[in-house]
């Protein structure tokens, strides 16, 4: 998997726990995965590879945000979701 963010470049191998952020070796906590021709890329990859704050609310909802995500917000999207 190769990614480019805003000049940022990201590679990671299949099943691996490496990757590189701009030549940088980063650890993962979940590898990127490929089965029955569907990348699966995990939600952790964004924090630990661009330090955005991921937040599990549960019912698998995620927020993924650079700045911490108001709480009022969250919760207005998921009762719109609801």
């Amino acid at each position: 998997m190769t990614e480019i963010i805003n000049y940022t470049w990201t590679y990671s191998a299949l099943d691996s726990l490496d990757a590189r952020v701009n030549g940088r070796v980063t650890k993962l906590s979940a590898p990127v995965k490929y089965v029955n021709g569907i990348f699966y890329i995990p939600v952790s990859l964004i924090a630990e590879c661009y330090g955005y704050e991921v937040k599990n609310l549960g019912n698998g909802v995620y927020t993924v945000s650079f700045d911490k995500t108001p709480t009022d917000t969250v919760n207005a999207v998921i009762n719109h979701l609801n």
